[in-house]
């Protein structure tokens, strides 16, 4: 047999097929399968033959790597080559991104480690330092000088008269009760 028959095994059934001649054959072990196919083949051949028709006939595909005459599909087989192909890349991906992700999380926990080595403030401090910057503002006579305050007062109205549309348009989002967020000016029900 000059075409090369490919063999697969479906549900106890030895199945064989010629892809180019579109023959198959089937049987309930590997020898019953082949006969047939056998049998099946030297019909078509004779058949062409008869016909004068056997130079029509497509020609044999080229041999498998082994060399041998039967090339055996399985399912299993396929299944097992592509997952191995798929555990491949995800090792190949995961081993590089883990090794990233754990320089990364050593590199700030140590900086985090000195930070905080430097860093000598506890809660009885933080807090201490709070109440003495407030006592010294509160003692101040006057910190700040008219003429800054007059500047300041001044640089609030114009910021205010500025971006009083835009605040009016955020109430809504900073504030949910009515009795907190009092009506837009010209505020009618219709356009709230």
């Amino acid at each position: 047999m000059e075409h090369q028959p490919v063999l697969i095994e479906r549900s106890g059934i030895f199945h064989f097929y010629i892809e180019e001649l579109g023959l198959t054959a089937s049987g309930s072990d590997v020898a019953a399968a082949h006969a047939d196919l056998q049998r099946r083949y030297q019909d078509l051949l004779s058949q062409a033959r008869s016909a004068d028709l056997l130079d029509q006939l497509p020609p044999p595909r080229p041999r498998t790597a082994t060399g041998g005459v039967l090339a055996v599909h399985s399912s299993i087989k396929g299944f097992a080559i592509k997952t191995a192909i798929v555990v491949a890349a995800v090792l190949v991906a995961i081993v590089p991104i883990k090794l990233v992700i754990t320089s990364v999380a050593r590199s700030i926990n140590t900086t985090v480690d000195r930070v905080i080595g430097h860093i000598k403030i506890n809660g009885r401090t933080f807090w201490g330092g709070i109440e003495n910057g407030l006592h010294k503002i509160a003692t101040q006579d006057d910190p700040i000088s008219s003429e800054s305050k007059e500047r300041i007062l001044t640089d609030l109205r114009i910021f205010v008269s500025r971006y009083r549309p835009y605040l009016q348009e955020l109430r809504p989002l900073l504030f949910t009760d009515a009795a907190v967020c009092p009506p837009r000016p010209n505020a009618s029900p219709e356009n709230p």
